[in-house]
């Protein structure tokens, strides 16, 4: 084999191992990025249990979600830029080196951008300077603007879910109860609190609708929107159903009671028919 054959060998292997190691670094950044997008996104969603998806649907979310993505990119450039393998080049493959700066990078980001330098006094608060600063501030700008799409959303959806409640004794204890026992995973705790939140609504001073409504909406957060409405249609259809008994065993008892008058009227009656015959009897006796 002469050397110009050599030589091609040779390159030709080097160009399949950069080729290869540019598609790892590719699979890397995209790995990476995706990890910090769902950091952002899943934080954003646990502030929102009754609509977790809308909270990144938004101009706000989509920033935050992009700003976590971008760190954890640019935490995993700087890694491999100055090749940190965390003293395991020699123990580790080239992909598992790839895989360990990969996950160093998405996780480590996450830190770094929740962290501060140091914390600043201003009145009652403690202000954080550092990248934690930043995103809290895409955090609340967020939760303002999701708070404000959320809230005409669920005033239109709790009126359709609550349609039929006339009044806040007819659901306080049965709306809860059935709620909760269509749900598996809700804790005693928030059973408890949403019972002590029940009782504090019945004592506020406003009007039935509104505590019917106010019910609804913290039922909402725990179950969501369509469990709420099957539970509301079960319930008041119970109580129709239990209505209609009431209806009719008052109507039967009325009847019996017309029964029992026209019995004693016919026993009366008769009475006075066989003391009206007597007393003809004993006329005729007399004479």
């Amino acid at each position: 084999m002469d050397e110009n054959t050599l030589n091609l060998i040779v390159s030709a292997i080097a160009s399949m191992a950069d080729a290869h190691q540019k598609q790892l670094h590719i699979i890397s950044y995209a790995a990476v990025s995706i990890i910090g997008a769902i950091v952002g996104a899943t934080e954003l969603m646990s502030r929102y249990p009754d609509s977790p998806f809308r909270a990144v649907r938004n101009l706000s979310g989509f920033f935050y979600t992009l700003l976590n993505a971008v760190g954890a990119v640019l935490a995993l450039y700087f890694i491999q830029h100055f090749n940190w393998d965390f003293g395991l080049g020699k123990m580790m493959t080239i992909v598992q080196i790839e895989l360990t700066q990969t996950m160093a990078a998405a996780f480590g980001a996450m830190s770094i951008l929740r962290s501060s330098l140091f914390n600043v006094r201003v009145g009652d608060h403690d202000l954080a300077v550092g990248p934690a600063a930043v995103l809290q501030v895409l955090l609340s700008a967020t939760d303002r603007q999701v708070d404000r799409m959320r809230a005409e959303q669920r005033s239109e959806a709790i009126k359709k879910a609550m349609a039929g409640i006339d009044s806040y004794a007819q659901i306080k204890i049965a709306l809860p109860t059935h709620c909760m026992a269509l749900m598996q995973n809700v804790s005693a705790d928030e059973e408890k609190q949403i019972r002590q939140v029940a009782d504090n609504i019945e004592q506020l001073e406003i009007a039935d609708c509104l505590k019917v409504l106010n019910l609804g909406l913290v039922l909402m957060n725990i179950v969501g929107d369509g469990v709420l409405k099957t539970a509301v249609a079960n319930v008041v259809q119970s109580h129709k159903s239990t209505q209609k008994q009431e209806q009719l065993a008052e109507q039967r008892m009325r009847q019996l009671m017309a029964q029992e008058e026209q019995h004693q009227q016919a026993l009366r009656d008769s009475a006075d028919s066989d003391s009206g015959e007597q007393e003809k009897a004993d006329k005729k006796t007399s004479q």
